[in-house]
């Protein structure tokens, strides 16, 4: 299981790596969440999890950074419209 949670870790981090030194700060763009979202997701798939939910904090940071919550597991994946999260998370 420690092998599995370290490399959940790892997915998450890499991605979000990638993006603060593709973007060099918060992105406040809903294309480049969407990208984000979907390469996560991605990375999930290629360890055979599936996004089961997403959400995000009511709550936005500083300078106005968005945090989302993905549900993953090894159940059949949801049809969530993920670009209506997006949209509500920005409001």
């Amino acid at each position: 299981m420690d092998g599995l949670i370290n490399n959940i870790s790892k997915v998450t981090k890499d991605q979000i790596i990638e993006v603060a030194n593709k973007y060099k700060g918060v992105p406040l763009n809903k294309e480049v969440h969407k990208e984000v979202i979907n390469k996560v997701i991605n990375s999930f798939k290629n360890i055979n999890f599936n996004l089961k939910d997403l959400t995000y904090s009511p709550i936005k940071g500083g300078d106005g950074n968005i945090e989302y919550l993905a549900y993953f597991t090894r159940e059949k994946s949801q049809n969530l419209p993920i670009n209506s999260i997006i949209s509500k998370a920005f409001e």
